[in-house]
């Protein structure tokens, strides 16, 4: 949404877009964006487009919020965004060989990924089941608008800043979307849901997004409800699943317990608001894989 374009001669040679929504900071509704998709043309590069365009959409929110790569955040530098690692982003490896940043080598280690991935797949997987409570019944479905209703959270939480998914978003967000049709719920008889995406864009690399968990204050129910849906990948011939966590605490509780791979995308903030600054810098952010745009790149 609300995208900024630099032409020349009609040909389009730099773009940057938003993804808007209202942010629950500490108890207060607010105005933000993720920005998203940052990119110049190699030709033109060097010329401060991109810090033309990165200056023209600060100008629509009230805060401004990124992860973004290492050319990007060196143009959100210049106008004074503050950079973090504290960030957590969990992959559990069915086939771990699958993963893009391998695949493209398979030829040359053929059987050397077969027994990794054999490895994986066989053995690791029977520790997962180890990790699910059996108690819990999991229920698996195409996202509808019955069932989106699990992961309305309107509330503004006086001590965390998040994104408000009140019903409105949650269905321009994903209702709405053109990937409708690769979102799947899965559900406890507790009502613990996830929300999933289904990525089969890359071939032999398929995998799931798993972009919103309902309840995280139960951390066995959520290493279960996590280990369910990482043996239901298995079942399905899926390669690996992410999931992104903000708590450190909790991310070392699923590490621990699912002997995750966590990467730290590097996070960015900004506001032009001093006390929202001060806030933001203080404050506990609470984002999950839904936020940004995960879902559609790596």
């Amino acid at each position: 949404k609300n995208p900024v374009v630099v032409l020349k001669n009609n040909r389009i040679i730099g773009q940057m877009g938003l993804i808007p929504f209202w942010l629950n900071l500490n108890g207060k509704k607010v105005s933000a964006a993720w920005y998203a998709d940052l990119h110049v043309l190699p030709e033109y590069r060097g010329r401060g487009i991109a810090q033309k365009i990165t200056k023209e959409l600060m100008k629509l929110t009230d805060i401004c919020l990124s992860f973004g790569n290492d050319q990007s955040m060196a143009v959100f530098k210049r106008y004074g965004w503050i950079k973090t690692h504290n960030t957590y982003l969990h992959y559990f490896f069915i086939k771990p060989m699958n993963h893009p940043k391998f695949i493209k080598f398979s030829k040359y280690f053929n059987w050397f990924y077969f027994i990794i991935n054999f490895f994986f797949q066989n053995v690791l997987s029977k520790y997962y089941i180890l990790k699910k409570n059996k108690n819990n019944n999991l229920q698996v479905g195409s996202l509808n608008k019955n069932n989106i209703k699990f992961f309305i959270n309107s509330k503004n939480d006086s001590n965390s800043i998040n994104t408000i998914l009140d019903k409105k978003y949650l269905s321009w967000r994903f209702l709405e979307s053109p990937d409708l049709k690769n979102y799947k719920v899965f559900k406890y008889n507790s009502n613990l849901s996830a929300l999933v995406k289904s990525r089969k864009d890359k071939k032999l690399s398929w995998h799931l997004d798993i972009l919103l968990i309902n309840n995280l204050n139960d951390n066995k129910q959520t290493i279960s409800l996590l280990a369910d849906i990482i043996l239901w990948a298995k079942k399905h011939n899926y390669s690996y699943v992410r999931l992104y966590i903000s708590n450190k605490n909790l991310s070392k509780k699923i590490n621990r317990n699912l002997l995750s791979v966590i990467s730290h995308p590097r996070f960015a903030y900004f506001s032009k608001n001093k006390k929202i600054m001060k806030i933001l810098r203080n404050g506990i952010f609470f984002w999950q894989l839904a936020d940004s745009d995960f879902e559609f790149i790596s």
